[in-house]
């Protein structure tokens, strides 16, 4: 069975929201490296382009974002161990 993940969340200012963009970036460019089966990942940005939304479908046990190191360069400290 399929799970969806959906975050969403606004950055602080456009610099912040830069940031952001190069590091979402880079986990699209390793996830189109390594092309996991049975998962889809989607991001969008505001107008205004400082809010975010992601998406994630996973059709399996394992998530593949957590297996990226440009994936863990995106989580709080606190949270990638």
């Amino acid at each position: 069975m399929a799970q969806q993940t959906t975050v969403a969340y606004t950055t602080r200012d456009l610099a912040a929201a830069e940031e952001n963009q190069r590091l979402i970036d880079a986990v699209f460019a390793e996830l189109d490296e390594v092309r996991p089966p049975g998962f889809t990942y989607r991001v969008s940005r505001s107008e205004d382009g400082l809010d975010f939304t992601h998406a994630a479908v996973v059709e399996g046990e394992q998530n593949p974002l957590l297996a990226l190191a440009s994936f863990q360069s995106v989580l709080p400290a606190s949270t990638s161990e």
